[in-house]
Parts: structure tokens; sequence; C-alpha cells
């Protein structure tokens, strides 16, 4: 091999290398459904968010905190992982939960095999499951995409409905394990890790001694889901300045967002919106424009053909 492919090769994985070594922070947090209840999990959840999330203005909303800045592509990889190890006697899985909006990505069964939710990226070396992370195929609800979130009040929460859904994910086999009962087990987390930490209102139905009983949302706090980065980016603006939307706004999209949660949930002002949320999602700044790591890819192939057209004259 010459000199100049030699250089060639050297030049190219220089360009490549901050893709390849961008190794993906972890927390990491037990919860053993033998000895603990919700008030636990949420309380360690809670702490490392609260330790971890970068600074942002306002940090917090009268304690409601503002998590990271959120990745560029939803299905892209995450900031920072906030791993899950849930457990009740032999049975253990591992749950990946995005930090920036408390997205859960896959899992991991007791043999230590990866899998995420359809379209996620960046569980190195998982396998995708063949459900999607949309309520309408969670709950089997593809008929009626649009009201689908409304069927989480079905769902059956608590501590023996979390330990059948452990067996499940633990026991997890493609070959074997019916997407039915897969789909529960999942659709379980996502409302008891999820929608809990983003919504206060749902975490109390299984907070305390209710915890060990069947519990679920009612048909209302369960329409709240759609209505998270709404009423985050309202609550964040109007700590910063007093005002509930804003008619005034160029694109008009406060006063809109407004009159949505109003009429979709009966969220009428800041009081009512305190009421009922936990965690705020950070909203996007207005010049993104998205990309992740495709624009970079993107980049990096603008980085290497300048290089090649300088040192070897390519492209003349």
């Amino acid at each position: 091999m010459d000199l100049q492919h030699l250089l060639l090769l050297l030049l190219v994985s220089l360009a490549f290398s901050p893709l390849l070594a961008q190794a993906v922070p972890e927390d990491h947090i037990d919860f053993d459904l033998a000895t603990e209840i919700h008030d636990d999990l949420y309380d360690k959840l809670s702490t490392s968010l609260r330790a971890t999330t970068p600074p942002y203005n306002p940090p917090d909303v009268d304690g409601r905190v503002v998590l990271a800045e959120r990745r560029k592509e939803f299905y892209g990889q995450p900031p920072r992982w906030i791993m899950v190890h849930v457990r009740f006697g032999e049975a253990a899985t591992t749950l990946a939960i995005a930090q920036d909006d408390l997205c859960l990505f896959g899992f991991n069964n007791s043999a230590g095999n990866w899998y995420h939710i359809e379209g996620y990226e960046g569980l190195p070396g998982s396998t995708s499951l063949p459900i999607t992370q949309n309520y309408a195929d969670l709950l089997g609800r593809m008929e009626n995409p649009e009201n689908a979130h409304k069927f989480l009040s079905r769902v059956p929460l608590g501590n023996q409905s979390a330990i059948e859904a452990v067996r499940t994910l633990a026991g997890y086999d493609p070959a074997t394990t019916p997407v039915a009962d897969l789909r529960k087990a999942m659709v379980n987390f996502v409302v008891v890790i999820s929608e809990a930490m983003r919504f206060r209102a749902i975490r109390e139905r299984i907070s305390g001694q209710r915890w060990k009983q069947e519990a679920h949302i009612t048909e209302e706090e369960a329409s709240y889901v759609i209505y998270w980065a709404a009423l985050s980016r309202l609550l964040i603006t109007w700590n910063r300045s007093n005002c509930w939307g804003d008619p005034s706004h160029p694109d008009g999209w406060m006063e809109m967002q407004a009159q949505e949660v109003r009429h979709g949930i009966g969220v009428n002002g800041a009081t009512d919106a305190l009421r009922i949320v936990d965690f705020l999602i950070r909203p996007r700044p207005a010049n993104t424009s998205g990309g992740g790591i495709k624009a970079s890819f993107r980049l990096v192939y603008i980085l290497v053909v300048a290089m090649l057209q300088v040192l070897f004259g390519w492209f003349d």
C-alpha cells in the first residue's frame, strides 16, 4: 500500500472518529418489585434527572424540572440513557429510557439480549421488535389511531401488573412470545415510568399503598398524554413572561396551543397545568432544522471530499 492510500485511510478515519467515539452516558437505577413501591422508583428517577439534566432557562417551573435538550431526530440516539433494572425474584429486565423525553426505547431479556422498538436507534447490538412506539399499535387500536391513547384508561397498573410485565420481558423470545403479551408488558412500563414521570396526576394513581392494588387512570388523565409538549412550552413561556398564551406572537403558536389545551383537557392557565404535570420536555430552539446524525455524516462527507480535492487533485 503506497503513502497516498495510507494517508487517505488516515484522513477518513479521523473524519469519522468523532461520530464513532461518542459513547452515550448511562445512569443506572434498580427497582425491586418484591420490596419497593412506585414511590421508591419515582424518587430514584427524580433524583437522577435533577442531578444530570443540563441547565436551562428556566431550570424548572414551580419545581417542575425542564429536561435535557432534545435529540435532533425523534428516533435517534438520546444524549443520555436511564437504565432501569426491574426485577422480581429470578425475573429481571433492563429498560432503556431516553433522558431527554423519557421515551422507552427497548429492553433486554434474562439472556442479556437487547431489543428495541421498531424505528428507534442507539441501542448497540439490539434487535428490532415487531411493535412501534405509538399507542395505536401498543394498545391494538389501529382502527382509531387518533383516539387510541384514551384506551390507556383500560391498562391495569400496580405491582402485580408490573410483575407480569417483567416476567414477560425477562422471558421474551421473538419465536415464542405472543406479540399481544409483548405489547401489554411494554405499555405497562410506558405508563408506569414515562407517563408517570411526565404527569403527577397519572403518578398519583399508583402512589403510596395504591401501588399494591390494581389501579387505572381515568380517560381524562389518559387524554393528557398528547398535550405534554404543549403544556411544557406554555408553562415555560408563562414562567418567562407571566403570560399564558400570547395572541401577539408572530405565528400565533402560543395562543393556538392555549386554546387546544383549554378545549382538549380543560386547562385554562398555569394553575391547571401545574396541577397535572411533572417533568417538562424542553422546547426545540426556533432555528432547529433537525438532521441529527445524518447531517453529521453529510458534513463529514463534504470534509472528506474537500481534503481529497486538496491533496490529490480529485474531481478536477
